[in-house]
């Protein structure tokens, strides 16, 4: 379609930008970046076209998404995708300063964005700030207890979010496993990343995530049968995950 209408009108730049991302949801990152650097020859000023090229740029690993958020953000800073895409630049990145920066972005976001979409991404940034604190031997309850409000607080806007319950899921086993190393009783902790990887696999039954996820509480409760059975789900629903196959080993 966007072919064809660039057939008719070779100088839209909308066109070649939708071709674009439409290229990189067939995973053709090539022909992707090929169409939105066309895009941005053709109009350098629409902060959607210079989001569209940073975010085929941040899935395709080619090139530098900064520039294109740092000038999009300059032409349009209400924009809450803006804030949450710099956010997740900054987070695959990884390391503690960059946490930090995509902390501030998802903050951002959250300040102009009342939906549960601003409230879910930064609840993951808390939760892979946790994670690194844990890894360094600090305190990370703060963090996970922050994750987890955002993950609530997105699933009241949008209780039909699979990613929310899935997400909760997981800060629900990182709460359970602190309590854990702490000394304290888990068991409810676990019990609640039960609860909703199961609301999430009622939406979308063939969720290898939320079945690996549900396995990793079920074997933290110490239930192996109910872990591995879990873990054979996902392994017939995609045989090529090393993950789950490193679970299924874990709950023998």
């Amino acid at each position: 379609h966007f072919t064809q209408c660039l057939m008719d009108n070779p100088h839209r730049p909308q066109y070649y930008a939708a071709r674009g991302r439409a290229y990189a949801g067939l995973r053709q990152f090539d022909r992707a970046i090929e169409d939105a650097n066309r895009a941005a020859a053709l109009n350098n000023d629409d902060p959607w076209i210079l989001e569209m090229r940073a975010e085929i740029r941040l899935l395709s690993g080619q090139g530098d998404p900064f520039a294109d958020l740092d000038r999009a953000i300059k032409l349009d800073a209400k924009r809450p995708s803006l804030w949450r895409l710099r956010s997740q630049a900054w987070l695959r990145r990884g390391d503690e300063t960059s946490l930090e920066r995509a902390l501030q972005d998802a903050d951002k976001a959250c300040e102009l964005d009342a939906t549960g979409a601003s409230r879910l991404h930064r609840g993951q940034v808390r939760l892979e700030i946790a994670q690194l604190e844990t890894a360094r031997g600090k305190d990370s309850t703060g963090s996970m207890l922050k994750a987890l409000d955002d993950f609530t607080a997105a699933l009241k806007q949008n209780p039909s979010d699979m990613d929310a319950w899935l997400a909760r899921a997981e800060a629900w086993i990182q709460i359970g496993r602190a309590q854990t190393a702490n000394g304290r009783d888990a068991k409810d902790s676990f019990r609640s990343a039960i609860e909703d990887a199961d609301q999430a696999l009622r939406m979308n039954p063939k969720l290898v995530r939320a079945y690996l996820a549900r396995a990793r509480a079920y074997r933290a409760l110490l239930r192996p049968s109910e872990a591995l059975a879990d873990c054979d789900r996902a392994i017939a629903l995609l045989p090529s995950s090393g993950m789950a196959f490193r679970e299924r080993g874990l709950c023998r």
